[in-house]
C-alpha cells in the first residue's frame, strides 16, 4: 500500500526541482553569465545544462536526460531562506541585488512562490519541516505560521534572490547519467548522491557545527565524553509500565526498526521501563525476526555508508530544532527508510552500534568532503581504505556514473572555443 504522505513529500521534491531546472534553463538560454550570477553556479555548469536543453531530439538525447535529472526523487537544492529574508518581503519589494538580474525577477517570483508555499505546507510540523526542506531555524517556522499563507504567497517575489541554492556540479551531472559500462544508473543512488552534495562553503558550516556539538554531546546515558558509564541502581519498587507518549512512541519506533529491548534501556534509563517489560511490548507488537542486516557492518560496504551519512545529516537538522540526539536518529532514520530508501541495506541497530555510539565516547568518526565528487560522507579513521568516499568506490565499481567525463567535456568545450576564435 503506497504512503500518502510519502507521495505528497516526493512529488513536492520533484515539482521544485523541475522549477529549480526550468528556470535554469529559461535564463541561461538569455545569458549565461546572468545565469551563472543568478543562481551562484559555475559558467560551465551553466552552458553544459544550456547545451543540454538544446540538443536535438533523439532517442537517448541529452533532453531526456535532463528531464530525468528533474525528476530525481531527492531535493537538487537546500533552503537559502532566513527570518531576516521573511520580514524583508513583509516589509516591501526589495531591488534584485544587481540590476543587470531585474528582467527576470518574474521567473524568481515563479521560483520563489512554490518554495514558499512547501515551506508553508510544513510550518505546522518543524520536525517534518526539517526533515524535507532541511530548515533547522525554530524562529523560521514561528514567523512563518504567525504571517498569512497568502500574504507570504503574494510577497514571494519581495526578496531580490532565489530562496533555495542549486545543488549542481559536473561531477553530479557525471554520477547521475549513464554508467561506464551504458547501463542507467539506479535510481536510489542517484538520490542519495543529491543528498550528499554539498558546497564548501556549505561543509565548512558543518564542519563547524559538528566541532562546536562535539564539545556538548552527551551519550544516550546523559554522560560526557570519556566518562565511564555506571551501572544503574535498581531499587526495590518496581517501575512504572506507564510511558509517556513521547517516550513512548520513541520506544515503538525503536521495536519497530528491531532495536533490541535491552539497549532501549540502556540508552532511555529515564523512562521508567525495563528490558523485560519491553521484551513482552515487542512480543506483542514485532515478534522476534532475524535481520540479515543487523550481520553487516556499515563500514563494509560504500552504499550502506551513504545511507548511514544521509541519515546522520538529518538528525543534524533535527538537533538543530533543540531535539535529543538518540530521538532525532530514530526520527531520521524512519523518515529515510520510510521516503528514500524503503528497501535500505542499514538497519537501526547497526547504525547505532557501529556509528552513532562510537560518536559519542571518541573523535575518530567524522563527516569529511570529497573534492573530487563533491559529497560529503562519514570517515572512520580506523578504517581508512584507498578510496574513502563512498562514491568514488561506487564510481570505480563502475555503479554509479562516469569518473572523468566532466573534465573532457570542459576541454572539449574549450577546444570550440578556441577554434571559433581562429
Amino acid at each position: 500500500m503506497t504512503d500518502p504522505t510519502g507521495t505528497a513529500i516526493r512529488t513536492d521534491q520533484k515539482l521544485l526541482n523541475e522549477e529549480l531546472i526550468a528556470s535554469i534553463v529559461e535564463v541561461a538560454a538569455i545569458n549565461v553569465q546572468h545565469c551563472a550570477d543568478l543562481f551562484e553556479l559555475p559558467c560551465s555548469v551553466v552552458k553544459r545544462i544550456r547545451d543540454m536543453a538544446q540538443s536535438p531530439s533523439s532517442p537517448m538525447d541529452d533532453r531526456d536526460m535532463l528531464l530525468d535529472l528533474a525528476m530525481t526523487p531527492a531535493p537538487l537544492w537546500c533552503f537559502s531562506l532566513t527570518v531576516a529574508d521573511v520580514r524583508r518581503m513583509l516589509s516591501g519589494t526589495m531591488p534584485m541585488f544587481a540590476a543587470e538580474l531585474e528582467p527576470y525577477r518574474h521567473i524568481v517570483v515563479r521560483l520563489n512562490r512554490l518554495v514558499v508555499s512547501m515551506l508553508v505546507r510544513y510550518a505546522s510540523e518543524p520536525t517534518q519541516a526539517a526533515l524535507v526542506c532541511g530548515v533547522s531555524n525554530a524562529g523560521l517556522f514561528h514567523l512563518v505560521q504567525e504571517a498569512a499563507c497568502a500574504s507570504l504567497f503574494d510577497v514571494a517575489g519581495n526578496s531580490g534572490r532565489p530562496l533555495i541554492e542549486a545543488r549542481l556540479s559536473h561531477a553530479l551531472l557525471d554520477r547521475f547519467f549513464m554508467t561506464s559500462d551504458g547501463q542507467t544508473a539506479d535510481p536510489t543512488l542517484r538520490a542519495l548522491v543529491a543528498m550528499l552534495s554539498v558546497s564548501a562553503s556549505e561543509f565548512s558550516v558543518l564542519a563547524r557545527d559538528e566541532q562546536a556539538q562535539a564539545l556538548q554531546r552527551l551519550t544516550p546515558l546523559g554522560l560526557s565524553k570519556h566518562q565511564s558509564t555506571p551501572n544503574p541502581k535498581r531499587s526495590g519498587k518496581a517501575p512504572s509500565i506507564l510511558l509517556n507518549p513521547v517516550d513512548g512512541k520513541l520506544v515503538v519506533q525503536m521495536l519497530a526498526h528491531r532495536v533490541k529491548p535491552c539497549d532501549i534501556e540502556r540508552c532511555l534509563p529515564d523512562c521508567g521501563a525495563r528490558a523485560l517489560q519491553i521484551e513482552r511490548l515487542q512480543a506483542v507488537l514485532y515478534p522476534k525476526i532475524k535481520d540479515a542486516r543487523d550481520a553487516q557492518q556499515v563500514w563494509a560496504s560504500a552504499t550502506r555508508r551513504m545511507h548511514a551519512t544521509v541519515v546522520l545529516l538529518k538528525q543534524r537538522a533535527l538537533i538543530g530544532l533543540g531535539v535529543d540526539p538518540l530521538r532525532a536518529l530514530v526520527e531520521a532514520f524512519d523518515f529515510h527508510v520510510r521516503h528514500h530508501a524503503g528497501d535500505a541495506v542499514l538497519s537501526l541497530p547497526r547504525l547505532m552500534k557501529d556509528v552513532f555510539t562510537p560518536m559519542q565516547v571518541e573523535d575518530a568518526i567524522r563527516f569529511n568532503h570529497c573534492k573530487e565528487c563533491g559529497v560529503v560522507y562519514l570517515s572512520n579513521d580506523h578504517r581508512i581504505g584507498p578510496l574513502d568516499c563512498p562514491t568514488c568506490c561506487m564510481v570505480y565499481r563502475k555503479k554509479l556514473g562516469h569518473q572523468r567525463r566532466w573534465k573532457n567535456y570542459l576541454q572539449s568545450v574549450q577546444r570550440d572555443q578556441w577554434v571559433a576564435a581562429a
